[in-house]
């Protein structure tokens, strides 16, 4: 068996390590998908039913005030607080009709009105501290005042400081290794340039329909030969190096027939290859698909389990303190109990 080159090695280990991260991203994936899947079976389910005992305090405040006659510095407390308990419950459920209008009495506008301009303050404080702090200028107004302009927005900003912070590293002074590594970098760029045009060519004399001096039928070629046009025409070194090795591999050709050449513009694209999968990885973790278990993503199966179940306790007391509460109101409906009810929410908010 004939020994392998460094080169070759490290061949072999980058491959290693491409499968290992590929493997990584599928096995994350579940078991992200699995965490989500987990927390929305019962505390997505809880924050519904929270949403509703929201509601019902909210509307049973509402009717007090028809019920009953309250000053006004007190029918502003009940509307505080309605409107409070509302906009809890309508982040978990769409509200119906007759509680858009309810809400609209209260706050003096309607629902939607009330988001557009929550998300836009949000994008505002942003922005502002964008400016202030890193002197970077955002125009807020690119972004719709919704969930996915908020979003995008938010996507915006974190590229932003990430390059900023990627410039900043740039601009250190730089040592003369950091140099001579920046010399080689340049160096495997200009050849990258050119061997996008060489393997195309490559491939292309092989795989013409003309030349049948290789173990792949007609069809075969012509579908490959598709896929060879499409990188080159994206200027896609990566993809042309992994076709380059379909075909090399349909060959039955050993890697130590590879010219050393050829190895240094396989080991760059590995490389980068790898960089970009630690990358996705990072966009997996950083996702606003698994935004709702964010606090969950980093810790060991076990612990997010436990978490989940400790919260699913939390929001079970939470709601059983919202029934036991509309119980007691209910039963004893009056002014003055409504009137201190009401008071002692508006109390927590304060406090919040």
């Amino acid at each position: 068996e004939q020994t392998l080159s460094e080169k070759q090695k490290l061949f072999n280990e980058y491959s290693r390590q491409i499968d290992s991260l590929n493997q990584k991203i599928d096995r994350e994936k579940i078991r992200l998908d699995g965490l989500k899947s987990e927390f929305h079976k019962d505390i997505h389910q809880l924050f519904t039913l929270l949403a509703k005992e929201r509601i019902d305090l909210a509307m049973l405040f509402h009717e007090a005030t028809y019920d009953f006659k309250y000053s006004n510095s007190q029918q502003e407390i009940f509307g505080d607080v309605i409107v409070f308990l509302f906009e809890q419950a309508f982040e978990s459920i769409d509200p119906s009709d007759e509680q858009e209008i309810i809400f609209q009495q209260w706050k003096g506008q309607s629902y939607a009105k009330t988001q557009i301009e929550d998300f836009y303050e949000l994008k505002e404080k942003i922005s502002e501290k964008l400016l202030s702090e890193h002197g970077i200028y955002i125009n807020i107004d690119d972004y719709g005042n919704d969930l996915n302009g908020f979003t995008q927005f938010r996507n915006e900003v974190q590229a932003i400081l990430a390059e900023k912070d990627f410039s900043t590293k740039k601009k250190k002074k730089k040592s003369k290794q950091e140099v001579k590594d920046e010399q080689v970098k340049a160096a495997d760029i200009a050849i990258q340039q050119r061997s996008i045009r060489s393997i195309y060519i490559s491939l292309a004399k092989v795989l013409h329909p003309d030349i049948s001096q290789n173990n792949m039928d007609l069809s075969e070629k012509e579908e490959l030969m598709k896929k060879v046009i499409l990188a080159y025409q994206s200027k896609d070194l990566h993809a042309l190096l992994l076709l380059e090795r379909a075909w090399v591999n349909s060959q039955n050709l050993r890697m130590d027939q590879l010219e050393d050449h050829q190895l240094d513009i396989y080991l760059q694209s590995l490389k980068e290859r790898m960089k970009s999968l630690e990358q996705e990885i990072e966009n997996l973790y950083s996702s606003s698909i698994y935004a709702e278990i964010a606090h969950l993503i980093h810790l060991q199966e076990k612990k997010a389990l436990q978490k989940i179940k400790s919260q699913r306790s939390d929001i079970k007391q939470v709601i059983q303190s919202f029934q036991h509460n509309l119980s007691i109101l209910k039963q004893y409906y009056s002014r003055k109990e409504m009137q201190n009810a009401v008071n002692e929410y508006h109390d927590i908010i304060g406090n919040r």
